[in-house]
């Protein structure tokens, strides 16, 4: 508990807090849907801790949240990026520190009181209200994603039927933005897979330094505002079909022609 420092998280913040562009909003989303955030609680049954650390509470536990009131007397949930800030904030002890994932916590709140009016990140340090009308639509975009994306498993032999996506102007564009962020990504490519009665998903192969799966999460949910509602799948490029695709294709991102 001790060592909880959600660094990435903080430094969106910040960017949020000195530019508030729909960019950074958008991106604030994005990061919010996989975060996880301390949360200062008092609650009533001991949680179970599960393989890898996390707290699983039983369905009946009662939860005490640590309640800040600004000068508008607007209420808001306090709740912290790191251990540190937590401890110098909570000086007398008052709570026992609670971390879970954004989108989980959001299923403890779902019946706080209605003056409740969301979370507020980091009362010590960069002092982000954020209100339950936006902390739904994260969580509401965290499900849909499911639904939306899926890293595709096709066998190397696999004949696919492909074209390029001459549009998606948008989507093209919140890749490049993506990219250039993530450094361990080389390139990504884009096309449109032909699904028989589904009309076309999104094919989407990224070439990246380490091949890391949830990468894939945070890429979908970053471009989910300009996918068209179309199903997206992702694919590596070290797979033998990638291979093929990479060889005809021009990239939608390239480090080497962004440097």
């Amino acid at each position: 508990m001790a060592e909880f420092n959600n660094e990435k998280l903080r430094d969106v913040l910040r960017d949020y807090r000195q530019n508030p562009t729909q960019e950074n909003v958008n991106r604030m989303g994005t990061t919010l849907q996989t975060a996880s955030i301390l949360i200062p609680s008092i609650w009533d049954k001991e949680p179970k801790v599960g393989p890898n650390g996390q707290m699983l509470f039983q369905e009946n536990t009662q939860f005490q949240f640590a309640i800040l009131q600004l000068k508008n007397e607007q209420k808001f949930i306090v709740a912290f990026t790191s251990y540190y800030d937590y401890k110098h904030w909570d000086t007398e002890k008052r709570f026992k520190p609670m971390v879970l994932p954004l989108t989980r916590f959001m299923k403890l709140i779902k019946n706080v009181p209605d003056d409740i009016k969301g979370i507020f990140i980091d009362p010590t340090d960069v002092k982000i209200p954020l209100d339950m009308n936006f902390l739904h639509q994260v969580e509401a975009r965290e499900t849909a994603q499911h639904t939306s994306m899926k890293k595709r498993e096709f066998k190397a032999n696999e004949t696919l039927k492909i074209k390029e996506a001459e549009q998606a102007k948008e989507l093209k564009q919140s890749m490049i933005r993506f990219a250039q962020n993530e450094p361990s990504i080389r390139a990504i490519y884009l096309k449109e897979r032909l699904v028989e009665k589904e009309g076309t998903h999104w094919l989407i192969v990224v070439d990246m330094e380490q091949e890391n799966p949830q990468m894939f999460q945070a890429l979908g949910s970053f471009i989910h505002p300009y996918d068209e509602n179309k199903e997206m799948e992702f694919m590596f490029a070290s797979h033998p079909i990638s291979q093929k695709i990479i060889e005809n294709s021009k990239p939608v991102y390239s480090k080497n022609e962004m440097a």
